[in-house]
């Protein structure tokens, strides 16, 4: 292969893999940090584990990976069939916000964290997925970057009250899925937040 031909493939392998790096979700290894200080690199990759009230604690799941389908399979028939447990889904998976800017876990999002604490330890077979989200301002790379930063702060805030990490993992969306479309203070102040899904 001569050398024009050689460097017409590298230049079409380096526009494919910036393609595939501009990925709007970005799923990050709860493990690892996004860098210190005002450096935004961040890791991709994720881990989740986690049986129903009583039974594994506060720690990660006694169930393996093989029985992870089974584990789904029970908790949304426990949430088909048992209120108190779909009231405790409902709380699980109320949003927190951020100020402008900010990765900062607010005074009001605090006892949201440590109801979910709470739930989370006496649930002990559900899993979450924290969601980190921004407003439009920002480029696309640095909104990625604060959504993992949002995403962290709630998932160490919660490590903090006694929740497994291997129960919990995070991934970035940016400002790729707006709560409230539009370009006023208000849509902003609803799009900084982050999500929380349980796995199932």
């Amino acid at each position: 292969m001569n050398t024009r031909m050689l460097t017409v493939v590298v230049v079409a392998l380096t526009l494919l893999l910036l393609a595939a790096a501009g990925c709007s979700k970005k799923k990050i290894d709860a493990g690892q940090g996004a860098g210190s200080g005002d450096s935004y690199a961040a890791s991709s990759r994720t881990g989740t584990e986690g049986d129903l009230a009583g039974g594994a604690g506060a720690g990660g799941s006694k169930f393996g990976k093989g029985d992870d389908a089974a584990r789904k399979a029970r908790l949304r028939d426990r949430l088909a069939s048992d209120p108190e447990f779909r009231k405790a889904v409902d709380d699980i998976t109320e949003r927190i916000y951020f100020d402008y800017d900010s990765n900062a876990v607010r005074a009001d999002a605090q006892p949201v964290l440590r109801k979910k604490a709470d739930l989370l330890k006496r649930y002990a077979d559900v899993n979450i997925v924290v969601e980190g989200h921004c407003d439009s301002r920002g480029t696309a790379e640095y909104n990625l970057a604060l959504g993992e930063r949002r995403a962290r702060s709630a998932y160490e805030f919660l490590i903090q009250l006694g929740v497994s990490p291997e129960r919990m993992s995070i991934v970035s969306f940016g400002s790729e899925k707006p709560l409230s479309p539009g370009g006023t203070e208000d849509a902003f102040s609803k799009n900084r937040r982050d999500e929380f899904s349980v796995d199932f």
